[in-house]
């Protein structure tokens, strides 16, 4: 219940701030308006139509070494949706499938998460347990061998993928955020330096949690070292940090020796984007919370669309991206 209120509170607050900022030209304002008075129903037909309209002809393919160029460079100013798992693709979460539609739409950015088999494979799969899958559904994927998940099947019948099966589909179209659930990065680094670009792909990492956190998530922690390590034998890698507060970045930076090219912050505030602007990073945010509540959480989407965010992470990318372009001063 508390996180109803929440999430009300949000969206009440989101009215607010568009009554007295940016919000008060009379034809923004009608916009803002007409949208969550009719929910996301127009824009979500839009986005329905573009999927459908892409499946016969696809939309001109983007360059992941354009989107490379702009998250590298900290003066460049766009918005990029990023399909959480490749959710609302018309296929499937983490399949073969959801990247060919991602391609097909011409989105930038897709993350995905990455587990090993027991014989250390790198799989695309987001829960340990086997649970989306039609003829495993007990144990966790560690606990089989990548022979033995060859017989896994989606529930649109395609084996369970491969890291580098959904990467020759989305090489030089689509940007991978790899979302690490166990220690593979270097793994995946050195096979993305022999067989790859570093162009494709995102390391997503997380700043240890503190001390004093109720529950760390551990699988997602890193050794930051090992990182620094790593980042200086391929200078080209880009990272994204996940980051409690600003002090983490400076934190990260002094063990680094290097900035990450993102962040990934709990919803930022305008204040919070011109600070992590002027040291000169990007700014990831989620949507997936807001998500959840409808109406309640869309009021409080549309205001974080207004800002200079770098990226929004959703399970609505053809929606997202369709209000991205009504109300974002840099949609892609």
């Amino acid at each position: 219940m508390s996180s109803i209120i929440k999430a009300f509170c949000w969206a009440f607050l989101g009215f607010l701030s568009a009554s007295h900022t940016g919000w008060g030209a009379k034809n923004s304002e009608g916009q803002f308006f007409e949208a969550l008075e009719n929910g996301e129903g127009q824009i979500q037909a839009a986005a329905q139509d573009s999927l459908q309209k892409a499946s016969l002809n696809p939309i001109s393919l983007p360059d992941t070494k354009d989107t490379a160029r702009c998250i590298r460079d900290p003066r460049c100013r766009r918005l990029f949706v990023v399909a959480h798992r490749g959710f609302g693709l018309g296929a499937p979460e983490s399949s073969r499938g959801a990247a060919q539609g991602a391609v097909r739409m011409g989105l930038k950015v897709m993350e995905i998460d990455l587990r090993a088999s027991q014989d250390g494979q790198v799989y695309v799969i987001c829960h340990s347990e086997m649970k989306n899958t039609t003829s495993i559904k007990k144990g966790k994927i560690g606990n089989y061998s990548s022979a033995t998940l060859e017989n896994a099947h989606l529930k649109n019948g395609e084996s369970l993928p491969k890291f580098q099966d959904i990467y020759a589909i989305t090489r030089g179209r689509v940007v991978l955020d790899l979302h690490f659930k166990e220690d593979l990065i270097e793994k995946v680094a050195d096979w993305i330096h022999e067989n790859g670009s570093f162009d494709d792909v995102i390391f997503f990492v997380q700043f240890p949690a503190p001390e004093n956190a109720k529950s760390p998530k551990k699988d997602r922690q890193i050794d930051m070292r090992n990182l620094a390590r790593l980042k200086k034998k391929y200078p080209e890698m880009m990272v994204l940090l996940r980051i409690h507060d600003v002090g983490d970045l400076i934190r990260a930076k002094a063990v680094w020796g290097f900035k990450p090219e993102i962040v990934h912050t709990d919803y930022p505030s305008s204040d919070l984007l011109d600070v992590l602007h002027a040291l000169e990073v990007k700014v990831f945010a989620n949507v997936l919370f807001e998500e959840h509540f409808g109406f309640l959480g869309h009021g409080q989407i549309l205001k974080l669309l207004r800002t200079d965010v770098d990226f929004v992470q959703t399970d609505h990318p053809l929606t997202r991206r369709e209000e991205s372009r009504r109300f974002s001063p840099y949609a892609d």
